[in-house]
């Protein structure tokens, strides 16, 4: 069985590795979709394939946040997070982490639905 520390290492790279690959998606859709950008006679398109993909871009960092605030010691992203909001964030505490965790995955999950929707905000 692996211990703790392991699990933390590569719950942290799997993370990683998640938020790389979701991060060119949406520079690829963006590229691609660029010409939907211009203004169209009606506000609904079938879907807004870049919104969906930023939204689950911006909700994963949610989650890394309201997880390094319960899972401080697991592995290095999340004690990495909980550094940036103990000496760079306003108000410099943990709880820093946690509302922001709760404000993007509020905010985003109202960009997805509206991706999905085909609303572009």
């Amino acid at each position: 069985m692996k211990s703790k520390k392991a699990q933390g290492r590569l719950l942290g790279t799997i993370t990683i590795i998640a938020l790389v690959a979701l991060s060119l998606a949406d520079m690829v859709l963006i590229i691609k979709d660029f010409s939907l950008f211009k203004p169209h006679g009606g506000s609904m398109m079938p879907t807004n394939r870049v919104g969906i993909v930023t939204g689950l871009y911006v909700q994963l960092w949610g989650i890394l946040f309201i997880s390094s605030y319960f899972f401080e010691k697991q592995c290095f992203l999340f004690r990495g997070l909980i550094q940036i909001c103990k000496n760079i964030g306003s108000p410099k505490s943990r709880k820093t982490a946690l509302f922001t965790g709760i404000l993007s995955l509020f905010i985003d999950t109202i960009a997805l639905i509206a991706g999905l929707l085909g609303f572009y905000i």
